[in-house]
């Protein structure tokens, strides 16, 4: 039989509680500090487990709404053109790491219309904080 990933974080979780910890020197802070990291992690990895990639859908849905918004208002140079040219390219390749990449550049375009440069700074701003808020609740097992 193959214990299931709950089984085991479970038992790691019993064996840091039950033998490691009162093992420590209570005078060691660091290692104190160390090992309830440690169970902030098992915790989390506890709660989290199996969603790992409904998150990345999630961010990935996101960052695709913010490329599409961002396609959709471009004014710009032959700078500015062709970095929204290659954000299309990996939209249409579901390709998450260079749509990131892409999107990047194209928020980097030096000859984007002023028009354009403070719509996309309103449009990042809200981008991330929302994604800080997920980020922020993904974390929050572990205390952070």
């Amino acid at each position: 039989m193959t214990p299931s990933i709950d089984l085991r974080l479970q038992t790691m979780m019993r064996s840091v509680q039950q033998s490691i910890l009162p093992a420590l020197d209570t005078e060691d802070s660091l290692a104190q500090e160390q090992v309830k990291l440690l169970m902030g992690h098992i915790a989390a990895l506890q709660l989290q487990c199996g969603k790992e990639q409904d998150v990345c859908d999630l961010e990935n849905q996101h960052l695709k709404a913010l490329a599409l918004d961002l396609i959709a208002k471009a004014e710009g140079g032959a700078d500015t053109q062709k970095a929204i040219n290659v954000m299309t390219q990996a939209l249409e390749d579901d390709n998450y790491v260079l749509l990131s990449l892409a999107t990047e550049n194209a928020l980097a375009a030096t000859d984007a219309s002023e028009a354009f440069k403070s719509y996309s700074w309103d449009a990042v701003i809200t981008y991330s904080t929302e994604a800080a808020k997920r980020a922020k609740d993904w974390f929050k097992p572990m205390g952070f």
